[in-house]
């Protein structure tokens, strides 16, 4: 799976203003209506809720990678950078600032049960460079580009 093919800029927000993680998930799940992705909206946050539920999303590094897997049209990301860190169950116990909401149907993970899309977009982040720019970029276009690079 290409990874540019799976990110639509209609799914990126820099300075989301969200109070907690619930709001996060559910305007970075709008999104994801809004653009197809998904074809159903409850269903899909109650299975990024349960996920949730099942074992922390916040993978250090002020990020957060939460999924989803049910009434997922095609594979994607959503992408926030939040305006202030807000609490999420994280391993380093650090608020987040980068939020990627992931959408991908079940059939699509690979033998280990993991996401292929989610694997390579964390493969990207772990280059600290790309991570602190993506962090820090100030137009969407920017996300983008760091991303393909």
């Amino acid at each position: 799976m290409d990874l540019m093919s799976t990110i639509n800029p209609n799914n990126i927000s820099l300075h989301l203003e969200c109070s907690d993680r619930e709001a996060v998930l559910q305007e970075m799940t709008h999104w994801l209506l809004q653009s197809q992705a998904i074809t159903n909206e409850a269903d899909f946050l109650d299975d990024v809720e349960y996920r949730e539920m099942l074992g922390m999303t916040g993978i250090g590094n002020e990020v957060a990678v939460p999924h989803g897997s049910q009434a997922v049209a095609y594979p994607t990301v959503a992408i926030a950078t939040l305006q202030t860190p807000i609490a999420w169950k994280s391993i380093d116990d650090a608020p987040v600032r980068l939020v990627l909401l992931f959408a991908e149907p079940d059939e699509l993970a690979s033998d280990q049960g993991h996401s292929t899309l989610l694997t390579k977009m964390i493969q990207k982040l772990s280059n600290d460079e790309t991570l602190y720019a993506v962090k820090q970029a100030t137009t969407v276009d920017e996300i983008v580009n760091l991303l393909k690079e």
